[in-house]
């Protein structure tokens, strides 16, 4: 089982990317999609974690699928981190938590 997740959410044509804001230990000021620590089988933690990292409302959320863990490391640590995909109704978005900045890109 993964311990991590990083989950990526789409809006029309569009993926959300979020940036570390600068006094993050791990990572400061680097984009990705919004991450947390715990089952990401655990769906409902899962867009809890989306909606205090994003200001998107859980009935604005609908889980999509889940890939295979992937190591990455963090320090001198290891994690299995799970990407999850996510479609929004909304594209209106206020980083908070670890985040500072986002923005809604293109994936192609």
């Amino acid at each position: 089982m993964s311990d991590a997740f990083v989950v990526y959410v789409r809006h029309g044509e569009k993926v959300l990317i979020m940036q570390r804001a600068d006094e993050v230990a791990d990572f400061p000021v680097a984009w990705h999609g919004v991450y947390g620590i715990g089952n990401p089988d655990d769906i409902d933690t899962v867009t809890t974690r989306i909606t205090e990292c994003t200001g998107i409302p859980a009935e604005s959320l609908d889980y999509v699928r889940s890939g295979p863990a992937r190591g990455l490391e963090f320090g001198n640590r290891l994690n299995d981190v799970t990407p999850l995909l996510f479609v929004s109704e909304t594209n209106e978005v206020s980083p908070r938590t670890i985040y500072k900045n986002h923005d809604w890109v293109d994936p192609a």
